[in-house]
C-alpha cells in the first residue's frame, strides 16, 4: 500500500465512495463496510480539495468503565421511536454486547467502552482499523453524491515505518493548512468531555486549518460557533458549571493559535515553546514523544529538532532539557514538579516529564515577576550520561511547617488525575445529577470579581434554576410547614433532591475554606504571638507581594486582608464585614459621613486586590513557614525538611529534597517572602554547588 514519493511536497489521501457495502451492523444510520482507493496529493497546491480527519485513536470517552466485558447489566428503554411508536423494552446484557445494541450503544460509549476494531478495504487490501475511525468514516459517508477525499493518518501513513512517520511529522502542519475543511468527530451527549479534546495533536490540526466543521453524531456546525460558545461561557464566568472538562482550555488555546495563524505573515505561534508545552501538559498522547513532536509545527523552533520515533521518550525529554539549560533558558527547571501521577518514564528530577501534569503551573507561566538570583549567570555542568546536573546556587532556608487543610485538587476539579472517590466520601454523597456536577472551584484567574469559591457557585445555582424553568430560591429559607416542625426547608429535603445536595456542597465548600484559612494562621503563628511586622509579612506573602498586575501592594491592602480573613473564617458576607468596618471608623475614629462612601469603596478595592492576587498566584499551592520564620507557597507534595534554594541565573526559587550521597531532587518551584528579588545572592547566603538527580 505504501509507495515512494517526495514527502516534502506530497502526501497520500483516500477517496471515500458513498455506496460500497460488504457487511452490515446495527450501529449507525448508514450501515455497511468501507472500501476506498489511495491517491497522492501535492500539499503545496492540491489539484483537488480534500479534508483532513481528526479523531480519537482509542476510546472516544476518556473514562475507565470499571466493568468487566462479561458483566451482566440490566437495561430498560421507555419512550417513542422515530415513528412516534411507544417503545417499552428491557432485559440484561453483557457489557461488551451493548456496543451493537440499537438502544444502548450510546450508553456503552458514555460508560467508557471501546469501539471494536473493524475491517476496511484500502486499495484492494483488507486492513483492520480502530472502531472510532471506522465509526467516524461510516457516519461521514453520504447516502449519495460525490466521493469524499480525506487525509487520515492511520491510512495515509505507514504506522510500522518509523522513518515515514518521522517525515510526516515535519509536514503535518502543511497537510492541515492545505485542506479545505476540517472534519472533527465527537459525540453529542459527551461533546465537551470527549477524549478528542484531550489529544495533543488536535492543537496543531485545528490551528493549521482554514475552515473547520465539527461533526457530532448527525449534527454538524462550524468551528466559529463552538469557539463562540466557549468564549461566552468564559466571559460570563460559567466555566465552573462544566466539571472534568478539558474542552474549555482546549478550544481557547486552539482559537488563540488559529487567530495568530490567520495572519499569513505570522506563520508561527507567539507562544514560547515552553509555555505551549505547559499549556498542553495534561493532554494525552499515545506515544509520549508526541508531547513534543505534536506541537513543534506551531513554533519557529521546529527546525531545531530532528523527529526520530526510534529515540526513546526519556532521551527526547532529557535532550530537550539539556538543550534549554545549555542555551541559558533556566526556566525549563520550573516545569519540573514531583507529580502524584504515575509515569512509565525514568527521568532525572531536573528533566520535565511532559506526560505528568501537576495541580498547578510554574509561577513564571502564571506571570509572576521575580528575579531571585539577581544578576548572576548560570553555572552548570551535566555529567556524561545525562543523569546528574551540577549547578551553582544558594540554600536559602528549610521548610518547617506546611498547611495541609487545603483540598488539592479541589473536589471534582477538572483534570486527568481526578480521584474516583474522595477519602472522606462526602463529595461522593453529594455529587450532582440534575445540574451536571458540583460547582466548587472556578479557575480563580478567570473569576477576579468573585470573593470566594462559594459566592459564584451560589449565583450560578440561581441562574441554573431560572434556566431550567424552576424558579426556586436556592438559599435555605423557612416555610410555615417547616417552622411548625422546627425544621428548615433544607432539612426537610431528601438526599435525592438535587438542590438539597447542592446546598450541602456549598456548605461543605465554606467549611473547607474556613479550615484552610485557619490552618494558614496556625502554621504562620504556632505560638499565637503576632507582631505588626509578622502580620505584614503574612498579608504580603498571601499576595506574593504583587497585585494581579505585578505591582507592589500598597499598605492599604493590610485592611483588605483583614476583611478577607474575617470573611473566610467567620463565614460572613464581605459586605457585612465592610459595613462593620465602616461603622467602627465613623463611631470611633472620626470618619465623616461625607467621606464614608469613598472609604468604603477604597476598602472594597483593597479587598479585591488581595483576593485577586492570591487567586492568581497561589492556585493549588500550599502555605508554609520556614525554619527562620519566613512565609511562602510551595507545590503540593512538599514536606517539612525540604530545603528552599535558588540556582544562579534562574529567576525562580525551588524546594529540594535530599536524595542521599549529597544529591538533591527538585520538588517544584515556590515563593518565599523577602527572597524573590535578589536578596538571596547577598553575603548572608553562601554559594554552593548543588547536585541534582
Amino acid at each position: 500500500m505504501s509507495e515512494t514519493f517526495d514527502l516534502a511536497r506530497e502526501a497520500s489521501s483516500v477517496h471515500f465512495h458513498p455506496h460500497f457495502c460488504t457487511s452490515s451492523t446495527t450501529f449507525s444510520r448508514y450501515h455497511g463496510g468501507i472500501s476506498l482507493p489511495l491517491s497522492h496529493i501535492n500539499i503545496a497546491s492540491p489539484d483537488e480539495p480534500y479534508e483532513a480527519l481528526s479523531y480519537c485513536w482509542s476510546k472516544g470517552i476518556d473514562r475507565d468503565p470499571g466493568i468487566d466485558s462479561d458483566d451482566e447489566l440490566p437495561w430498560a428503554v421507555y419512550g417513542k421511536d422515530e415513528d412516534q411508536q411507544l417503545v417499552e423494552k428491557g432485559g440484561t446484557l453483557k457489557f461488551k454486547d451493548l456496543v451493537d445494541h440499537p438502544y444502548m450503544g450510546e450508553t456503552y460509549i458514555r460508560l467508557g467502552g471501546k469501539m471494536p476494531d473493524a475491517p476496511i478495504i484500502c486499495d484492494g487490501v483488507t486492513l483492520v482499523v480502530g472502531g472510532e475511525l471506522f465509526r467516524a468514516l461510516r457516519r461521514l459517508r453520504e447516502e449519495d453524491g460525490a466521493p469524499l477525499r480525506i487525509w487520515v493518518d492511520a491510512l495515509c501513513i505507514n504506522q510500522q515505518d518509523i522513518s515515514e512517520r518521522n517525515e510526516h511529522v515535519k509536514i503535518m502542519g502543511q497537510i492541515y493548512a492545505a485542506n479545505t475543511e476540517r472534519l472533527d468527530w465527537g459525540l453529542l451527549s459527551e461533546m465537551l468531555n470527549r477524549a478528542w479534546f484531550k489529544r495533543t495533536w488536535i492543537i496543531q490540526e485545528v490551528a493549521n486549518s482554514k475552515d473547520i466543521s465539527v461533526h457530532i453524531g448527525g449534527l454538524s456546525f462550524g468551528w466559529t460557533f463552538l469557539s463562540s460558545v466557549i468564549r461566552a461561557i468564559q466571559m460570563y464566568k460559567l466555566q465552573s458549571t462544566i466539571v472534568e472538562c478539558k474542552a474549555l482550555k482546549t478550544v481557547a488555546v486552539m482559537e488563540q493559535l488559529r487567530q495568530e495563524r490567520i495572519d499569513e505573515s505570522a506563520p508561527f505561534s507567539t507562544m514560547p515553546l515552553l509555555g505551549l508545552l505547559e499549556e498542553l501538559r495534561d493532554f494525552n498522547a499515545t506515544i509520549p514523544s508526541d508531547k513534543i513532536y505534536g506541537v513543534l509545527g506551531l513554533t519557529e523552533r521546529k527546525d531545531e529538532f530532528v523527529v526520530d520515533y526510534a529515540q526513546s521518550a526519556e532521551k527526547l525529554f532529557t535532550d530537550f532539557a539539556v538543550r534549554e539549560l545549555q542555551a541559558g533558558h533556566m526556566d525549563v527547571l520550573t516545569h519540573c514538579v514531583d507529580s502524584p501521577k504515575p509515569t512509565t518514564l525514568n527521568l532525572p528530577s531536573w528533566v520535565p516529564d511532559w506526560t505528568r501534569p501537576g495541580w498547578t503551573e510554574p509561577l513564571r507561566i502564571r506571570g509572576l515577576e521575580m528575579k531571585a538570583a539577581g544578576n548572576t549567570k548560570p553555572e552548570l555542568l551535566i555529567e556524561e550520561g545525562g543523569t546528574i546536573l551540577r549547578i551553582k546556587g544558594r540554600i536559602l532556608d528549610q521548610v518547617a511547617a506546611i498547611e495541609m487543610k487545603r483540598r488539592i485538587p479541589p473536589p471534582k476539579q477538572a483534570g486527568p488525575m481526578d480521584p474516583a472517590d474522595d477519602e472522606d466520601g462526602d463529595w461522593g454523597k453529594f455529587e450532582m445529577s440534575q445540574y451536571g456536577g458540583p460547582i466548587l472551584d472556578a479557575e480563580p484567574e478567570r473569576s477576579p470579581s468573585s470573593f470566594f469559591a462559594w459566592q459564584p457557585a451560589n449565583k450560578v445555582a440561581k441562574s441554573m434554576s431560572r434556566c431550567s424553568g424552576d424558579d426556586v430560591e436556592t438559599e435555605c429559607t423557612e416555610s410555615e410547614e417547616a417552622m411548625s416542625e422546627g425544621k428548615t426547608k433544607c432539612e426537610t429535603r431528601t438526599p435525592k433532591d438535587a438542590r438539597y445536595r447542592y446546598m450541602k456542597i456549598i456548605e461543605k465548600t465554606r467549611e473547607d475554606a474556613k479550615a484552610w484559612h485557619l490552618g494558614v494562621v496556625d502554621v504562620a503563628f504556632p505560638d499565637k504571638k503576632v507582631t505588626p511586622r509578622t502580620w505584614e509579612n503574612l498579608w504580603r506573602a498571601f499576595m506574593y507581594n504583587r497585585t494581579r498586575e505585578n505591582e507592589r501592594p500598597q499598605d492599604g491592602c493590610a485592611t483588605g486582608f483583614d476583611v478577607y480573613l474575617k470573611t473566610m473564617t467567620l463565614m460572613e458576607r464581605p459586605e457585612g464585614i465592610l459595613q462593620q468596618l465602616l461603622a467602627d471608623q465613623i463611631d470611633n475614629h472620626g470618619l465623616s459621613l461625607r467621606d464614608a462612601d469613598s472609604y468604603y469603596l477604597q476598602q472594597k478595592e483593597n479587598l479585591e486586590l488581595v483576593i485577586g492576587a492570591n487567586a492568581k498566584w497561589s492556585l493549588n499551592r500550599r502555605f508554609f513557614r520556614s525554619d527562620t520564620g519566613r512565609f511562602g507557597w510551595c507545590v503540593d507534595g512538599t514536606q517539612p525538611g525540604d530545603i528552599v534554594a535558588l540556582f544562579h541565573g534562574c529567576d525562580s526559587v525551588f524546594t529540594l529534597r535530599e536524595a542521599g550521597d549529597g544529591m538533591w531532587r527538585i520538588i517544584g518551584d515556590c515563593y518565599i517572602h523577602d527572597l524573590m528579588d535578589g536578596e538571596g545572592v547577598g553575603s548572608d547566603f553562601e554559594e554552593t554547588e548543588l547536585q541534582i538527580v
